[in-house]
C-alpha cells in the first residue's frame, strides 16, 4: 500500500468482515515500536497490510502469500518543463 491512510482503511474494511481467529495487523514507519511489534508477537493468523517499503525490509515469519496492489506514491514536484508523468 502506499499511504499510510491506504493502510489503516484497509485494515478497517478487513476487520469490518470478521474473520474469525485472524488478527489484522497495520505496519508502516509512523506507527509505534511497540505496535510494529506485534507483527512478530501475534500468534496464530494474521494478515499485514503494509507500505511498500516495509513489504520489501522484513521478513515475517509464517507468511504464505504477499499481495501487492501496483500502487505507488508518485512525487508531483517538478523541476524544469511540465512533462506527464507516467506510473
Amino acid at each position: 500500500m502506499p499511504t499510510e491512510e491506504d493502510i489503516l482503511e484497509t485494515c478497517e474494511r478487513l476487520e469490518g468482515r470478521r474473520y474469525p481467529g485472524t488478527t489484522i495487523l497495520p505496519l508502516f514507519a509512523r506507527l509505534p515500536a511497540s505496535e510494529q511489534g506485534r507483527v512478530y508477537s501475534v500468534s496464530g493468523s494474521k494478515i499485514v497490510v503494509a507500505t511498500n517499503v516495509a513489504e520489501t525490509s522484513l521478513t515475517i515469519p509464517g507468511i504464505r502469500y504477499v499481495i501487492d496492489t501496483g500502487l505507488a506514491r508518485i512525487s508531483n514536484t517538478f523541476r524544469g518543463p511540465a512533462r506527464p508523468v507516467f506510473p
